[in-house]
């Protein structure tokens, strides 16, 4: 973990761009039903408050609302994935370059005992499975400490009864896909 760290730290910046990329595309993406449900609440379930006019300015307006939103968290994550690539780009490259300047600095006879492809096959790979450790992580771990986040400060501002839902459906959804996964 030490070596990859000092991989990293050069892409710090970028890294955190990427994080705050996430968080904001995640975030983005969690609104989108929350108005989608002011719609319901404040035009669907209550029609006769309204006149019909102000009924259709309204789910209009908040209509519009949602698409702005959608778009910018469809943004955000397109930027996301870009900056990921990037330093995952830049990261794999110093990987691959200092492993090739190991190879070229052993002696001709533990260089002639390595098959042919075999070094190179390595370095690659190794390059590969950093790369995706980066945008996994990003994309899944990080994305999802955000949605729980987001989901428990929901939770507790609207109703604190959420919370033992999500809870439930975590274990249920973690089993679930624990049993499928063994088959």
């Amino acid at each position: 973990m030490e070596t990859l760290w000092k991989y990293l730290k050069p892409h710090k910046n970028l890294i955190i761009v990427a994080l705050l990329l996430a968080t904001a595309a995640q975030l983005l993406s969690l609104i989108d039903p929350v108005i989608f449900g002011k719609i319901i609440d404040d035009y669907a379930t209550h029609p006769v408050v309204h006149t019909e006019k102000e009924l259709i300015r309204g789910v209009l307006f908040w209509l519009v609302i949602a698409v702005a939103v959608a778009l910018l968290s469809r943004l955000t994550k397109a930027f996301q994935d870009y900056v990921i690539r990037l330093a995952t780009a830049r990261f794999g490259e110093k990987i691959f370059n200092d492993g090739l300047k190991q190879t070229l600095r052993l002696n001709f006879q533990e260089f002639e005992e390595n098959r042919s492809g075999e070094t190179l096959s390595i370095l690659q790979k190794v390059k590969t499975d950093t790369e995706r450790f980066v945008t996994s992580f990003i994309n899944i771990l990080f994305s999802s400490v955000v949605g729980i986040g987001f989901l428990i400060w929901y939770s507790i501002t609207k109703n604190w009864m959420l919370i033992p839902v999500f809870l439930i459906g975590i274990v249920l959804l973690g089993s679930l896909t624990g049993l499928l996964s063994k088959k």
